[in-house]
Order: structure tokens, then C-alpha cells, then sequence
């Protein structure tokens, strides 16, 4: 397998991987919108899980096969004796869940100003990823940071069902993932390709080989 064919088998993999979490998270588990309020009081949280508990356990399933977070395996802990664990457990395991799911922001914040600073600190006269992405990389940073504030509200949109810490931070996950894999995908086409050679001017995170003959030419004539 080239190389090329194989940056475009990793970069397909952001679309396989936001189709198969709708199917699990919102279509299967109801994850998002949640059957489940962080108000609710454990039987009823417990009644929920036993009446749903086979969707919850595919949808968690096919979620932690597209995320590969320890989330969806919580809630699938849950589901699977809904019965016979105390609902105290059972309300529990669905918090645990949603905390590992939201609370853990800070990672995903750092790895998305990671790719912002690369992208600012391309000063080359093509820059592989346009300045935009950069900026919006740095929004999604930012918009990542109310799911922290989970831990102190039950209600509202800053409670783990709430907009501010569970829709919008799952949103704008996606909607960067979708513009980054369309940049990458686009870029992989043009021949640009990740290589160990890294060109002046241009970050090692984001070392391409212009392969374009035209573009070499023009990169000659500027140098």
C-alpha cells in the first residue's frame, strides 16, 4: 500500500467514524438526547435502563467501536444487569458514563489547539491548511471548556444533558472533524502527501512533499 493510499484510508476514517456514532449514540442508545436526566432519581433512572437495556447495550456497542472511548462503556456496564443491580448502581454507572463521555474536555482542547498552532506556525508560501482552520480549531478549543462545568449543575444547560455541556461540545467535535477531513482528503489529492522530509518554514506535524511539478516550480522560483 503507497503512502497516499493510506493517508486517504486514515483520513476516510473521520466520516466512518461520525456515521457510526449516529447510528450508536443517537439512533441505538439514545446517548444524545438522553433518556436519561441527571435529576432523575435512581429508580426512575433504573426503570429507564431495564425497559431499554438491549438498544442501550447495541448502542453502546457501535459507539465505542466508532469513538474507542471507556464511555459508552459505562452505560453498557449499566444496561447489562439493569435487573439486578440496585438502582443507586445503576444511576450511578450512567453518571460515571456521561462524566467520562464530557468531563474529560481538557485532551480534546489540547489536541485541537495542537493542529491550530501547526497551522500558524506554517510559513511556507503554500500553507497546507488554510488560516481558517486554524481559528476554527481554536473555537472548538474553546467550546470544549463548558463541558467542565458539568460537576456542578443538575439542571440546565450546563448539566451533562444540558446544551452548553453536551450539545454543543459533541457539535462542534463534528463539525471540525468534517472540515478537517474534507482539508486533508483535499490535500492528499493534490498530491500532498506526509513525508519525513520536512520543508523549511513548515512544521513537522505538517511536512508535506509538493509533488505537483507546477507547484515545485513555483516554490524554485520564490526560493
Amino acid at each position: 500500500m503507497n503512502n497516499r493510499r493510506a493517508q486517504l484510508i486514515c483520513a476516510w476514517t473521520g466520516p466512518v467514524l461520525a456515521v457510526l456514532f449516529l447510528i450508536g449514540a443517537v439512533l441505538l442508545g439514545r446517548f444524545i438526547p438522553p433518556w436519561v436526566r441527571p435529576h432523575y432519581n435512581a429508580q426512575k433512572v433504573a426503570a429507564i435502563f431495564a425497559q431499554h437495556h438491549g438498544r442501550i447495550l447495541a448502542g453502546a456497542f457501535v459507539t465505542i467501536v466508532s469513538m474507542s472511548l471507556v464511555a459508552p462503556w459505562g452505560v453498557s456496564v449499566a444496561a447489562f444487569r439493569p435487573h439486578e443491580y440496585s438502582a443507586q448502581t445503576v444511576m450511578a454507572l450512567n453518571d460515571v458514563a456521561y462524566f467520562l463521555f464530557l468531563f474529560t474536555w481538557a485532551p480534546f482542547s489540547i489536541w485541537t489547539l495542537a493542529v491550530a498552532l501547526t497551522i500558524l506556525l506554517d510559513t511556507s508560501g503554500e500553507p497546507v491548511y488554510p488560516r481558517w482552520a486554524a481559528y476554527l480549531s481554536i473555537w472548538t478549543a474553546i467550546l470544549f471548556v463548558p463541558a467542565g462545568l458539568m460537576a456542578f449543575f443538575k439542571h440546565g444547560a450546563f448539566s451533562w444533558a444540558g446544551l452548553m455541556t453536551l450539545y454543543v461540545p459533541v457539535g462542534i467535535f463534528f463539525v471540525w472533524l468534517a472540515a478537517m477531513t474534507t482539508l486533508t482528503i483535499r490535500n492528499i489529492n493534490r498530491g500532498e502527501v506526509h513525508t519525513d522530509q520536512v520543508p523549511a518554514g513548515v512544521p513537522y506535524a505538517v511536512a508535506v512533499t509538493r509533488r505537483s511539478s507546477s507547484r515545485s516550480a513555483a516554490t524554485s522560483a520564490a526560493s
